[in-house]
């Protein structure tokens, strides 16, 4: 049974990256949980001792719990009473693993030479499947010759259908486990507000080749999480950042066809979906505590999400009366959408206007300055605006019957009144 005290509460999965920081371990508002081992702590890098002293040095009256993990901590999910949850992007989002072109050349490959083929090269998405089938075997000869009967079981088959058949199944029964866990997933996390890093493998080739279905399968995760990017601190968003752009929308079309829906207006709802569910916040170049009881550098969306988790906590904080979906709201909803990537000569001003006045303020050539339009294929909501989220959390308890349109009416007047 855990105590919490009064006031706002975070829980922070971290599976195996919490160390033993004299700055957590001697604050009363940091409490570890059982499942980290003193040995554990000592051999651990520190990173989730990081994220847990950003979220602390933004919220100091916070009360933070440590767990290391959905899968050994499941009691704590379903009777903890904090609203806000920080983990990595991993957590609760099962793999969906995409079985593509790259992997039916290297399955026709091995069909073709077994004799002095090995099942090294095979891409763990085929890995995945093998292994399923086999009972989770890990021995490669093992999996060269399941492979090898799969084939064999139809000799009536050319080759090409054998792949056909194999990699179809593969990819529909990965699909339903990966929804089949995302859904009791789904239930842990129900009621509180998760907010996630979003990923760092978008210069990773590899990480297009497993997708997330959560961010396509359940609405009611989706509408639970906020999906944090990283960016710089001239506001530039990190080049490794995952993002909700083109990219991520040709991952989601591959995983809704898996699910019987292939048509362009429901995959481009999904998208913006998830773009109205992701947040920017500075993650480059972090100071916070780190292993050893050192204070380090990190970079990445592990150090951005606890940005916003901090200040989500500070709302709460402030207004223990709103639900999770308020505070969420706060957070989305007072995102800066202007703002000024770079500096100097090579300066450019992102503007929250339509295209074509823009190109009428680069036209007159204002200030002789470079404007473009706010894009949430590459920031999502905007950049996270503490002061901002707290005052449209102001005016929402104040207002709590006002639409949303003129709480953000009314914090546009503040934002102006802050700019003079």
């Amino acid at each position: 049974m855990i105590c919490w005290l009064l006031g706002a509460k975070v829980l922070v999965i971290e599976t195996d990256l919490v160390s033993d920081h004299s700055f957590l371990k001697n604050n009363n508002q940091v409490k570890v949980g059982e499942s980290f081992s003193k040995d554990h702590r000592e051999r651990v890098t520190g990173h989730g001792a990081h994220v847990t002293g950003i979220v602390h040095q933004l919220a100091p009256e916070t009360e933070i719990f440590v767990s290391q993990g959905i899968e050994s901590d499941k009691s704590l999910m379903s009777t903890t009473t904090a609203k806000i949850i920080n983990t990595s992007y991993g957590f609760g989002l099962p793999r969906f693993h995409l079985l593509i072109e790259k992997e039916r050349a290297t399955l026709k490959k091995v069909l073709n030479e077994y004799k002095t083929y090995t099942s090294d090269p095979l891409h763990i998405s085929l890995m995945w499947l093998i292994k399923r089938e086999m009972g989770d075997s890990d021995k490669s000869e093992d999996c060269l010759r399941y492979i090898l009967r799969q084939y064999e079981k139809d000799s009536q088959s050319n080759e090409d259908d054998a792949v056909e058949t194999m990699m179809k199944n593969a990819s529909q029964q990965s699909y339903l486990d990966a929804k089949e866990r995302l859904q009791e997933n789904s239930r842990l996390f129900q009621g509180k507000l998760h907010i996630k890093s979003f990923g760092n493998g978008y210069n990773d080739k590899n990480w297009r080749y497993e997708a997330f279905p959560s961010l396509v399968t359940e609405d009611a995760f989706l509408k639970d999480s906020i999906l944090v990017m990283n960016i710089t601190r001239e506001n530039k968003l990190a080049s490794s950042s995952n993002r909700p752009d083109q990219t991520l929308k040709e991952i989601i079309q591959t995983i809704m066809k898996e699910g019987g829906i292939e048509d362009p207006k429901a995959i481009d709802h999904h998208l913006r979906k998830v773009q109205e569910s992701s947040l920017s916040a500075l993650g480059t170049n972090v100071w916070s505590t780190g292993s050893q009881d050192q204070y380090e550098w990190y970079s990445g969306t592990s150090m951005a999400a606890p940005m916003v988790t901090g200040v989500a906590a500070l709302i709460e904080g402030e207004h223990p009366d709103f639900s999770i979906g308020e505070i969420r709201e706060c957070l989305l909803n007072s995102a800066n959408r202007e703002f000024v990537i770079g500096s100097g000569k090579n300066a450019v001003h992102v503007v929250d206007l339509p295209q074509e006045e823009v190109n009428l303020l680069n036209e007159m050539d204002v200030h002789s300055q470079k404007y473009i339009a706010f894009d949430p294929s590459q920031y999502g909501k905007g950049i996270l605006d503490a002061d901002a989220a707290l005052k449209y959390a102001e005016f929402k308890s104040a207002n709590r019957s006002a639409p949303v349109d003129e709480l953000i009416r009314m914090l546009k007047e503040w934002r102006g009144e802050r700019s003079q």
